[in-house]
């Protein structure tokens, strides 16, 4: 049953200004500075591109504008951004039609616009449409945060690491909206400001950090870190998946006598957060010191069993798991497949064994590959099955095949060719001028 603590999902359907209208008229009861606009032509709208650089930070509600093609790694990002008791309001064209313009992400010569798929953009809408509820104004959430005992418990736990007199290191991981941020905060409250660094990859995405520390405490990006002079007694970096391993790796040796604390949040696959998970955590754990690894999994800044993120998790397949296998699966056995694109979009089974095998396997997955994999015209999508179950997946990108006009751009130097990683390389650094009318299949991923 739905709390006041659960989070809605509301979709807008018609032209953009009728959307945009009407999506203002749903939040009037909400503060201007409570409601985050992202795409379209709203004044306040923040582009697409810039919605990573505001993580962390917490709206009553976020309006995304998807006339020109609802983008998956926003829509995973955005859902994080709406506290407890508010909306994602999600706006589209009229029933029947669907967005336009972003075709040209996903095209590589010689293919053209007509040539890209829309599955991605039409699974989108229809399981949002399956998982929306009614475009009515609700109450405006409530933005008193509640701790849980779980944050209590690792409240104290960073407190007793900063506390010892040898300089520790601790890991928080978190799905989103677990309160990873305030636990932060709150564990920095009584510090001394002058003996503490916060860090993140900008101010934006540590607010959360400061608001809960209760008292103005100084800020410094890694590499303000790493190449100034300031040696802090206890350094927090928030956001840490956003931050390039080798920098953190350079912040852990440029301060070995701090207490460090990495944080990160590791919602579904999305990318970063697992290549934190495994490569930075993981070389952390081969320096010889011991690291406190510490988590949150339930929900602090919405109700356990939020409506919102289910509906995020199902459409961008947040949730994706290989196919169980039991014991060891015989290739003999398996059949191997040229997976038709159609039918694995409309083989929710299938889609989700073969994504899911693709996110276990490899750290970088996002939501945007997900539209690539089903929509880049370039792109192929093998498969081994096993008694019924697809049990391997590969990702192959065809290359090559290029004109006369191609190669003098390459070869010169006048401007590279997107999508023909392997032809570029041999025309460009090889001086191979034939190279670039060979057909070449690339390996992108590869898993089993």
């Amino acid at each position: 049953m739905p709390t006041p603590a659960h989070r809605r999902l509301i979709l807008l359907r018609g032209a953009p200004r009728e959307t945009q209208t009407a999506a203002q008229v749903l939040l009037t009861g909400l503060p201007a500075e409570g409601v985050l606009w992202v795409g379209g032509d709203h004044p306040q709208a923040l582009p697409v591109a810039q919605v990573r650089r505001r993580l962390g930070e917490s709206h009553d509600a976020v309006v995304l504008d998807g006339h020109g093609g609802l983008d998956p790694d926003a829509l995973g990002r955005c859902h994080g951004f709406v506290r407890g008791g508010g909306a994602l309001v999600v706006c589209l064209p009229p029933q029947g039609e669907l967005p336009q313009g972003w075709q040209p992400r996903l095209v590589v010569p010689p293919y053209t616009v007509a040539d890209v798929g829309d599955r991605t953009q039409r699974r989108l809408a229809a399981v949002l449409a399956k998982h929306a509820g009614p475009a009515t104004a609700g109450a405006p959430p409530d933005r008193t945060t509640r701790g849980t005992a779980e944050q209590a418990q690792v409240v104290a736990a960073l407190r007793q690491a900063w506390a010892q007199a040898s300089p520790t290191l601790t890991a928080l991981v978190a799905d989103r909206g677990r309160g990873k941020s305030s636990a932060l905060g709150l564990a920095l409250q009584g510090q001394d400001p002058a003996k503490v660094m916060v860090c993140g990859p900008q101010r934006e995405a540590v607010a959360e950090v400061l608001r809960f520390a209760g008292r103005p405490l100084p800020f410094a990006t890694p590499d303000e870190l790493i190449l100034g002079d300031r040696r802090p007694r206890i350094i927090v970096v928030d956001e840490a998946a956003q931050v390039p391993v080798p920098a953190l790796q350079r912040l852990v040796h440029a301060h070995p006598q701090a207490h460090l604390a990495f944080a990160t949040t590791t919602h579904g696959y999305e990318g970063t957060g697992r290549g934190f998970v495994l490569r930075f955590l993981r070389w952390l754990a081969d320096q010889g010191r011991p690291v406190a690894r510490l988590s949150l999994s339930e929900p602090i800044r919405w109700a356990a069993g939020d409506p919102l993120e289910a509906a995020v998790f199902d459409a961008l397949l947040l949730d994706a798991e290989p196919a169980p296998v039991t014991g060891t699966v015989d290739p003999a056995a398996c059949t191997h497949e040229v997976l038709d694109r159609a039918a694995l979009a409309a083989n929710e089974r299938d889609l989700r064994d073969f994504f899911g095998i693709l996110v276990h396997a490899h750290y970088r997955t996002t939501p945007g590959d997900l539209q690539r994999m089903l929509d880049a015209p370039n792109l192929r999508m093998h498969a081994l099955r096993h008694n019924g179950r697809i049990v391997a997946a590969s990702w192959v990108a065809l290359e090559g095949g290029l004109g006369p006009d191609w190669v003098d751009t390459v070869y010169w130097g006048r401007a590279g060719v997107r999508g023909h990683a392997l032809p570029e390389t041999l025309v460009c650094h090889g001086g191979h001028r034939e190279a670039a009318a060979l057909r070449i299949v690339r390996s992108v991923r590869i898993a089993a």
